[in-house]
């Protein structure tokens, strides 16, 4: 019988307990990056989910140029995991394995430029640690602005103001223009973390540098049952007063976490470095527990026809009179 996926849908705000509960079930010693709730739900029209075999499956769904992109962002989660990633596999769907799932009895291949950068929470958290080189000098002059009523460091588990949500919306459209960068739905982090934070309060974390009722940073992170995602950040890199305004915001999350009583080993994920070697440098220097390589099982060639395919409601069933 043909796979069809007809039946699969986007993530809706809506979705998070359910998206949580089954998220908690990925029992792994690191957290993925697209582990991240609020990440899946950014795009709804790209992250479909289904239950199949009853395991949860997540698949990334693009065309690009006329070139289908279909693959299992994370293996499918669930008692029959393998057997259900092996029928996709099968359908010329692969899957997206960490080194921690990925088998000898598989044939994958790296996924070239996609190794996710993990840390111990203290390597930001303390800034006379392990990092204190980098953190040391920022943090101190960070300190005497906030002492001097220069910057303010706030921090929300949601109940993040109006104004400081406009303030921070404002910063991202001027981050991208900066970096001559598009993104879809580009303030959907930010205008979405009250949202998604009011479900479950103690597993999300924001940080702002305000300087007045202006926004000079942000980063947004999120607790999983196996870590904490940094899931994305935005500083201001040409009016900024603030020194290394990126180290600001992982001291001040990390810290505050470990405030909250989590471990100082708990493993934070940065995702890839996705800007080329400029970001390999900057996420190596700040001393990761390491690069976790990501790895894709080798498929057939999926073919446009086959894709369409997919999501083609099935035919109802012919009734005789």
């Amino acid at each position: 019988m043909a796979l069809n996926l007809s039946h699969f849908k986007g993530f809706t705000i809506d979705d998070y307990p359910m998206l949580t509960e089954w998220l908690h079930r990925y029992n792994r010693t690191f957290a993925r990056f697209y582990e991240s709730p609020l990440r899946l739900m950014h795009q709804p029209h790209v992250f479909k989910w289904g239950i199949v075999e009853d395991c949860l499956c997540i698949i990334k769904k693009r065309s690009i140029m006329g070139t289908p992109v279909c693959y299992l962002i994370i293996p499918p989660i669930g008692d029959k995991w393998v057997e259900v990633m092996l029928m996709f596999a099968q359908e010329s769907i692969t899957t997206l394995l960490s080194d921690e799932e990925n088998r000898d009895e598989w044939e994958t291949i790296p996924d070239k430029g996609n190794a996710e950068y993990v840390y111990r929470l203290d390597a930001f958290s303390d800034r006379y640690g392990v990092n204190k080189n980098q953190l040391r000098r920022p943090c101190n002059h960070a300190l005497r602005q906030i002492e001097s009523g220069a910057i303010d460091i706030r921090l929300y588990r949601g109940g993040v103001e109006g104004e400081v949500i406009d303030s921070a919306c404002l910063l991202t459209r001027r981050w991208l223009k900066q970096r001559d960068k598009k993104a879809w739905k580009q303030t959907f982090f930010v205008e979405n973390f009250n949202a998604v934070a009011r479900h479950a309060p103690d597993n999300h974390l924001a940080v702002f540098i305000m300087q007045g009722d202006r926004c000079l940073g942000y980063l947004i992170t999120e607790r999983t049952a196996n870590g904490i995602i940094n899931n994305t950040a935005c500083v201001d890199y040409e009016d900024n007063i603030v020194k290394e305004p990126t180290l600001i915001l992982l001291h001040y999350a990390a810290k505050r976490w470990a405030d909250d009583g989590e471990h100082s080993g708990t493993p934070v994920n940065r995702g890839a470095a996705v800007r080329g070697a400029g970001s390999i440098k900057a996420k190596e220097k700040l001393r990761p527990i390491g690069a976790k390589q990501m790895h894709k099982l080798v498929v057939e060639k999926l073919t446009k026809e086959k894709y369409e395919s997919f999501w083609l409601p099935p035919p109802s069933p012919v009734e005789w009179l």
